[in-house]
């Protein structure tokens, strides 16, 4: 009898010691992964103005649709193009990075064209 309730009193003492163990562990964990969470960078605009899956203006139909994918956030003219570009993402993503960065490359020439030049 003294060792039935020697065994329960153990198995209960060691229960509530895990129990408290793994609150403890839980309370610390959480902000751990609230730290893990604020270093993740926000997604970035790629800023092009063309719709990657229908070839128009991306203020063709009213407001730009944006869209969020592998960090980045792409313009699309409508909300009937979201479902095409998330079929084929990888295809239209680089097809907006194209877009956009030709758009950037494009820029500085048309300054320079327009920007008269000083007589000596």
């Amino acid at each position: 009898m003294k060792s039935t309730l020697f065994v329960l009193t153990l198995a209960a003492t060691l229960s509530i010691t895990g129990l408290a163990y793994a609150q403890s562990a839980d309370e610390t964990a959480a902000p751990a992964d609230q730290a893990v969470m604020a270093e993740q960078p926000a997604p970035v605009n790629v800023g092009n103005k063309i719709c990657p899956v229908s070839g128009q203006s991306v203020n063709t139909m009213g407001e730009p649709v944006t869209l969020e994918y592998n960090g980045k956030v792409y313009n699309l003219c409508c909300a009937d193009c979201k479902g095409k570009f998330l079929a084929e993402a990888e295809k239209y993503s680089a097809i907006a990075e194209e877009e956009a960065a030709a758009e950037v490359n494009a820029a500085p020439a048309e300054v320079m064209e327009a920007a008269p030049v000083p007589a000596e």
